[in-house]
């Protein structure tokens, strides 16, 4: 667990807190953006088959609703879902069980309306942000954190942050990531490198097949931004409320 000013950062272990950020991806990728057709999600709920072999996590607000998620989905019998987008995936980068290498994927990564106020911050509420702050023109109204829309980043990062401490905890070495290329350049902006590894596939625009080496981007990330690395690192706090571990 893992508190950033007034949000939590949890993983979904409960069915309830689960069932929750399903709803939460099906109004940003069903209802919001039509990614998914409504009619395959009756419940108004958005899964699918790698959901059983995912760590899920939430970002919470005060209120204890949840304003976003992620999951990392870890390889098994069902492989990653990147493989129907790449083929020959695992002959090509050929880890290996053996050696201690271990893959997963990160994807679904979703933040709510509020948290994402102009069009520009692109649907993760972060690309905004990270490209003013970066090209030297910080933009009080999204990078200071006296204003509110300052949380749009956090909420990403901290799912990430969460995230990351997950992947040290299950070894993983190899992430594999479909994004559009402005979240990709974002993260890298940050110091997480991923590398294309195939053309971008047509999924309501162009998206980018990706793999991130965990080696290399601890090694990027503690060269270029330390502060930052030393954040990703910090283990967990307790939570305010026993819901939130649910």
């Amino acid at each position: 667990m893992l508190q950033i000013g007034e949000y939590d950062f949890v993983e979904a272990r409960s069915d309830v807190l689960r069932k929750a950020t399903f709803q939460l991806r099906y109004r940003i990728y069903a209802e919001e953006f039509g990614f998914e057709k409504k009619e395959d999600h009756p419940h108004g709920i958005e899964t699918d088959e790698f959901d059983s072999h995912a760590i899920h996590f939430a970002a919470l607000d005060n209120h204890q609703e949840v304003i976003g998620t992620v999951r990392l989905v870890l390889d098994s019998e069902r492989g990653l879902p990147i493989e129907r987008a790449v083929g020959n995936l695992r002959s090509q980068f050929m880890w290996n069980d053996e050696r201690g290498e271990r893959v997963a994927e990160i994807s679904r990564l979703a933040v709510t309306r509020e948290c994402r106020r102009r069009i520009e911050d692109g649907m993760f509420g972060m690309e905004a942000c990270v490209v003013q702050s970066y090209s030297g023109q910080r933009s009080r109204s999204c990078c200071d954190a006296s204003d509110q829309r300052a949380d749009r980043p956090i909420v990403a990062l901290g799912l990430y942050r969460l995230m990351y401490q997950a992947i040290m905890r299950s070894n993983i070495t190899h992430l594999f990531f479909i994004a559009d290329r402005r979240l990709v350049c974002t993260l890298r902006r940050y110091g997480f490198i991923f590398h294309q590894i195939a053309d971008p596939i047509e999924y309501h625009g162009a998206r980018i097949p990706c793999i991130g080496y965990v080696e290399e981007i601890e090694d990027e990330l503690a060269k270029k931004k330390p502060g930052l690395f030393g954040l990703m690192r910090q283990a967990s706090g307790k939570s305010r409320s026993p819901l939130r571990d649910a």
